[in-house]
């Protein structure tokens, strides 16, 4: 899966019998904490907490109402969140592909299986390349069945937060960039890394690109003012 996505599926007692990254690692073992403890508690969920890799992370999540069997697409949330937080490219929706499904129903294996799997695998590889997502395959098994209908609900959750963020993000340009009031990004160290045109024009400059790279404290008339804002910003 590209840009770090990955996709797991863990049985009812919480223990990974799929996933598309350190397959030889993470098989038989139990899956994240925060992945294990929701789907204990709900059928499915979008939820932020740690990676396999111990990355922070987006995770959606839907369960199998047969099998049990928890279903659930991580993406870093570098990907979903750094265009927002960045505000200089649009969010784009990270690619998602399919899962294997190997391990724990290799027992089901068979010519219509494996060809049913093959066009699983087909249309969320489309899905994660932007292109119209073909049918899924029906499963006679009710197990298939439900893993299936799981995959199907965790991709609309993830198409939903997507969606979301674009909203977002179109909101908060329209809202900086057009503002009469001074407004601009910095990091920790102080370093202007956007502005709009008010603050610009307000402090004598002539294009917001201009002030990019300033220290936001240089503007201040009594720089301790800067650290005791900062101050309060770690306190609360």
């Amino acid at each position: 899966l590209a840009g770090g996505t990955v996709g797991t599926i863990v049985d009812r007692n919480g223990i990974v019998v799929a996933s598309t990254q350190g397959q030889a690692q993470r098989v038989g073992q139990p899956g994240t904490a925060g992945f294990v403890s929701r789907a204990r508690e709900g059928d499915e969920a979008v939820f932020t907490g740690p990676s396999p890799d111990g990355s922070r992370a987006y995770t959606a999540f839907s369960r199998a109402p047969w099998s049990r069997f928890s279903v659930g697409l991580t993406v870093p949330s570098e990907q979903v969140e750094g265009p927002l937080r960045r505000s200089l490219w649009p969010l784009s929706a990270g690619a998602l592909a399919g899962l294997v499904l190997s391990l724990g129903l290799a027992t089901l294996a068979g010519r219509q299986f494996a060809g049913r799997l093959r066009r699983l695998m087909g249309a969320f590889q489309a899905f994660g390349r932007g292109e119209t997502v073909p049918e899924l395959p029906v499963f006679r098994l009710t197990e298939l069945t439900g893993v299936t209908g799981a995959l199907r609900e965790a991709m609309a959750l993830l198409e939903a937060r997507a969606t979301a963020l674009q909203e977002s993000e179109a909101r908060y340009r329209t809202l900086f960039e057009r503002n009469a009031a001074g407004m601009c990004l910095t990091q920790a160290d102080g370093t202007i890394v956007d502005c709009n045109e008010a603050f610009a024009r307000i402090l004598g400059f002539g294009r917001p690109v201009d002030v990019l790279t300033s220290n936001v404290g240089s503007f201040y008339a009594q720089p301790k003012e800067r650290d005791q804002l900062l101050e309060r910003v770690r306190a609360e």
